[in-house]
């Protein structure tokens, strides 16, 4: 399901809903798109070409990084991206093994939450 939503999306889904299934779902499909999340700066990376420098415990290169603040994805020349700073696919999923099908579970649960749009809500007394 994730595979068809537009990176905003993802991005929008990751940063809104904290400690969701859903932003665990996000960040895999981020990560299926190549995009790495750093623990230090707090953001999304994604190579732009090969890095011009690769060592084995950092690289250095062009790439383009998602500015949440600005919502808009950037690009950073130059910069050096230490490998022990990026979050890693396994820490991401946590224990769960399917977080799309998990956070497609909950989507479902909550729309059956919610009253029928065409249904008039009644109002409590108090």
């Amino acid at each position: 399901m994730f595979q068809r939503f537009h990176l905003e999306t993802l991005f929008y889904i990751f940063y809104s809903m904290p400690r969701d299934v859903l932003q665990l779902a996000a960040a895999q499909e981020l990560y299926n798109r190549e995009w790495r999340f750093h623990k230090t700066h707090k953001l999304w990376f994604m190579r732009e070409a090969q890095p011009s420098v690769k060592q084995a415990t950092y690289e250095r290169g062009n790439y383009y990084v998602f500015e949440p603040q600005k919502w808009k994805k950037e690009r950073r020349d130059d910069f050096v991206l230490v490998y022990d700073q990026l979050e890693e696919k396994t820490a991401m999923a946590g224990e769960t093994k399917q977080p799309q099908q998990q956070a497609l579970h909950t989507m479902q649960q909550q729309q059956q939450q919610m009253p029928p749009q065409n249904m008039p809500v009644q109002q409590q007394q108090f």
